[in-house]
């Protein structure tokens, strides 16, 4: 799913060998957490 919002960062930790999760608290979502992946 990909969607746009403005945000805040709350955190972020490790996943796997190059990818983070990240906590966010958006405007339109509230609190979301997603998956970065490293390239």
């Amino acid at each position: 799913m990909d969607w746009t919002d403005d945000g805040i960062v709350l955190g972020a930790r490790p996943y796997g060998e190059g990818s983070i999760i990240v906590s966010l608290l958006t405007r339109e979502r509230g609190r979301h957490a997603g998956l970065v992946r490293g390239g």
